[in-house]
């Protein structure tokens, strides 16, 4: 594999190395939401292959609820000096949604990145756990029902 991607975005081979091993999507947009680099785990967590993906716009794979925000956080004003996170649904190559928490932090700035870096851990498994999340396992539960309770 080259150190370039098919829209021109070069990433050094030793820090493609360590993309590779990363267990997170790392990507990088344009303000219009266009994929410039996507590293290999988008195809290990989404089922896309990094080279497809890259050029073209990465709003076809969110959630159309969560596509404003992702737009706004990817324009000039929308990310703060700390960046801007939240969870959201990507579109697996399967079709089915997966949840992701979004990271995104503004690189326009920085000539060697040059656009808008976005981390996605899957959330999916995580989410399926909340209504498990607020039971209290400190308090005991009730007594089982014996016949001199009934």
């Amino acid at each position: 594999m080259d150190d370039t991607s098919p829209y021109g975005y070069r990433v050094e081979p030793r820090y493609r190395r360590l993309l590779d091993k990363a267990p997170e999507a790392v990507m990088v947009l344009d303000p219009n939401l266009v994929v410039r680099y996507a590293s290999r785990a988008i195809g290990d967590i989404l089922g896309l292959d990094p080279r497809s993906v890259a050029g073209n716009p990465f709003s076809a794979h969110l959630h159309p609820e969560d596509e404003a925000w992702a737009r706004n956080a990817c324009a000039a004003s929308g990310l703060g000096a700390g960046g801007s996170s939240r969870e959201l649904r990507v579109r697996h190559a399967d079709s089915s949604w997966h949840w992701f928490e979004a990271i995104m932090a503004d690189l326009t700035g920085d000539p060697d990145v040059r656009g808008v870096a976005v981390y996605l851990r899957d959330v999916t498994g995580e989410r399926a756990l909340i209504p498990f999340r607020s039971i209290d396992v400190t308090t005991p539960p009730p007594p089982l029902p014996t016949k001199s309770n009934r």
